[in-house]
């Protein structure tokens, strides 16, 4: 039995959102990005502050959750900041701050990479599938969509 492949306007889709400033895109967007690693994107909204004295500043700001649990807050302007109330990320601080991501496959990469060792071990992170709660048709569409997700973030990233 033959295994279902994505098909091009799919991974030109995912290539087109990976390859973004995540600034630009809508929940629908980096909920498609996020949702292979199975993480949810919840509180999604546009952040813009027309301040005369500087330049016009135009983000966006997001929670990460897995199954249902709350891991982080994002926000991109000309920064990137990661936020998260209950954790201590040193010296009494709530969060982190870096440069801001040109592309959102730098931000996955970073948030993954990042965090991995810590908050999602503290959750039992690990990528799965529940029909019940999915974007995909079936687990094989799922793992499918994952493998070329996690390709083509290393492809990117290398440029």
């Amino acid at each position: 039995m033959k295994s279902k492949e994505l098909n091009d306007k799919q991974k030109e889709e995912l290539r087109s959102i990976l390859s973004s400033d995540p600034r630009i895109l809508n929940k629908q967007q980096i909920q498609k990005a996020f949702a292979p690693f199975s993480f949810d994107i919840k509180e999604f909204g546009s952040i813009s502050s027309p301040n005369p004295l500087r330049e016009k500043t135009k983000g966006i700001h997001f929670e990460i959750h897995y199954k249902r649990t709350f891991i982080i807050e994002v926000e991109i302007t000309n920064m990137s900041h990661f936020r998260n109330d209950f954790i201590d990320f040193g010296e009494g601080s709530r969060g982190v701050s870096m440069g801001r991501f040109n592309t959102l496959s730098e931000l996955l990469s970073v948030f993954i990479n990042m965090f991995y060792m810590n908050i999602l071990a503290n959750v039992e992170y690990n990528a799965y599938y529940n029909s019940d709660h999915t974007w995909f048709d079936s687990e094989e569409e799922a793992i499918i969509t994952l493998s070329y997700v996690q390709k083509l973030i290393d492809e990117l990233n290398k440029k």
